[in-house]
């Protein structure tokens, strides 16, 4: 995560679970903490807090994990706006070719050392 400029943001995660899990399946009652936020080390002075939400609304085994960060973000005039130019492509994730998208991510995600992580159970 270093040579890719990134730092894990579990320390931020503001929980009442103990242990802390993201995933759950129901039928082994196994948890597990498998979902993490990484952000560039300039982003991570910004980082506020993060949270588990356990919702009745989330149909997944996984639960959804949010961050805050506070940021200062200009506002752009209505001139800014109006003389920018239109992207000429728009990414549809819905046509998207998801073996390729997988193979890609395995691929990438490989090649990163992940240290400091371990499994709640």
């Amino acid at each position: 995560m270093v040579q890719n400029d990134l730092q894990l943001c579990d320390k931020f995660v503001s929980s009442k679970q103990v242990p802390l899990y993201t995933f759950f399946t129901a039928a082994s009652q196994h948890t597990s903490f498998i979902d993490h936020f990484l952000v560039s080390s300039t982003l991570a002075s910004m980082v506020v807090k993060s949270d588990i939400l356990d919702s009745g609304s989330n149909f997944s085994d996984h639960l959804a994990v949010t961050l805050a960060i506070n940021c200062n973000i200009s506002a752009k005039t209505n001139r800014e706006c109006k003389n920018r130019t239109p992207p000429t492509t728009r990414l549809r994730w819905d046509k998207a070719d998801l073996a390729q998208y997988y193979s890609n991510t395995y691929s990438m995600l490989q090649q990163m050392v992940v240290t400091g992580l371990s499994d709640s159970n």
